[in-house]
């Protein structure tokens, strides 16, 4: 029988499956996924040329757009995330209470539109989606005032759960004329308390969240898009220490600090999500100095392993929860509640295409075209001037009133022939039809048309239904 797995050997598995994802998720991967949002965003591409057209053309951005309302419209014109189908008469009202629940728990509780919003543009933009669903017990702590209470309701008050008097300061009762109340018993004043009574309130929920792609670790030669079978799925998270105590962990922030060491480590596993914000235009602010332990911020493991832990031979699946070296968590679960897709699948590879990659070399191609039309229509109505020097290569014209371009202006000059422009041929015309085959490759690789919304080909009539669909893509 094999030896059973400890702790000590399921963090090396752990720390050794995580360096190898992190090796392409964070390497190969990650300057994809940086590139493709600096095509998304129209950043340089590097080439430009002082006094020159600059543009870039916007392919990439508008497949995108276009095809995201379309795509969200899809799946968000009903009411329900799901729904559950009967298989006999006696399910059909158990179906019906889960089709309501799941759509309570996508919706309601959760921001549902928002979740699919971000996972589609994920992957539209870079490749994959990362989307995970959890069950979360929530800790809820409030202070609620109260004043003159009796001592009776104050033992009413911390009957309830998880109560308890943060608290209370003793005064005697007056009634509505202002006197001391007496109890008639022991001829005594009333005594009343004022304070605040804190409350815990401890609740399960079901959490449903679309996280960066880069947060996803996935075995390096898994094979599909769908992970339930995957040998080791991982998420990155970035969580300060009060959340951590809020999921029922234990731990110091010395030790949730130290879990920010392996991201200077060799095996790269930094997330690229300071590259993809810079690539933006954006700047990262990062403050990790405070005085407050409770908002110490360090990186939390959310793994599921393929592992025998109890020694008998067959690999379970484990949920871990770890620190870089330290295990919190580690439970049998039953499947991977984490999701992944992408709009072109690769086969035999959980990797796939997003429509950046469709359409990035057109969008370089349409860029060097209208560069280039533009740098000639730029020389055709600002030519060059040629000006007659003499033998010394003395202006024979004066240059400062060649530099003055107001219209009515005086240049001087000393010979009738000093001054020529060089005349440049307007050939940005043989440009369109160029520029018009670039948007039509464009078009048939994507199936985004100027006369269509992406879904639906029929739009290309030139009918009343036509036009109002022209339109509504358009408002989309």
């Amino acid at each position: 029988m094999a030896e059973k797995l400890d702790d000590e050997d399921l963090l090396e598995l752990l720390n050794r499956k995580e360096e190898a994802a992190s090796h392409y998720i964070h390497g190969q991967l990650g300057t994809e996924r940086e590139d493709a949002m600096r095509r998304y965003h129209r950043m340089p591409y590097g080439n430009e040329v002082d006094g020159e057209s600059s543009i870039v053309s916007s392919d990439c951005q508008d497949t995108v757009e276009w095809l995201l309302p379309a795509l969200l419209k899809t799946f968000t014109s009903t009411d329900k995330a799901v729904s559950f189908e009967p298989s006999s008469q006696a399910d059909v009202k158990g179906s019906e209470q889960a089709t309501d629940a799941c759509n309570h728990v996508f919706y309601k509780q959760n921001n549902g539109f928002l979740v699919l919003y971000t996972a589609i543009k994920d992957m539209l933009t870079v490749k994959n989606c990362a989307v995970m669903w959890r069950k979360e017990d929530v800790e809820t702590v409030s202070s609620v005032p109260f004043k003159g209470a009796t001592a009776e309701m104050l033992a009413m008050m911390l009957q309830e759960e998880d109560a308890e008097i943060e608290q209370a300061t003793p005064a005697p009762m007056v009634d509505e004329q202002g006197q001391p109340q007496i109890d008639p018993m022991t001829l005594q004043p009333v005594m009343g308390y004022s304070g605040r009574i804190k409350k815990t309130e401890k609740k399960s929920i079901v959490k449903v969240e679309a996280f960066s792609p880069d947060a996803l670790l996935v075995q390096r030669d898994w094979t599909s898009p769908l992970l339930h079978d995957c040998p080791y799925v991982g998420r990155l998270m970035r969580v300060t220490l009060s959340e951590l105590k809020m999921m029922g962990f234990d731990c110091t922030a010395e030790e949730l600090s130290a879990s920010d060491m392996r991201d200077a480590g060799a095996n790269g596993s930094r997330l690229t999500d300071v590259d993809r914000i810079e690539a933006a235009g954006s700047q990262l602010v990062n403050d990790d100095h405070s005085d407050d332990d409770s908002m110490v911020e360090g990186w939390l493991r959310i793994e599921y392993v393929l592992a025998d832990k109890d020694g008998d031979g067959i690999a379970e699946r484990l949920c871990v929860y770890r620190l870089q070296d330290k295990i919190l968590k580690c439970e049998v679960t039953s499947h991977v509640p984490i999701a992944t897709s992408s709009p072109i699948l690769n086969t035999h590879r959980w990797d796939g295409m997003s429509e950046i990659d469709v359409v990035a070399d057109l969008q370089e191609l349409h860029t060097e075209l209208l560069r280039q039309t533009l740098n000639n229509l730029y020389l055709t109505n600002n030519p060059r001037t040629k000006v007659l020097t003499d033998a010394n290569w003395s202006p024979l014209a004066n240059i400062d009133d060649l530099l003055d371009s107001r219209a009515g202006g005086v240049i001087r000059q000393r010979d009738v022939n000093a001054i020529s422009e060089q005349v440049i041929p307007f050939s940005a015309g043989a440009s369109m039809p160029m520029l018009e085959y670039v948007q039509g490759m464009r078009e048939n690789r994507t199936g985004v048309s100027r006369q269509s919304q992406g879904l639906n080909p029929d739009s290309l009539n030139n009918t009343a239904t036509g036009r109002q669909i022209d339109m509504s893509a358009s408002m989309q």
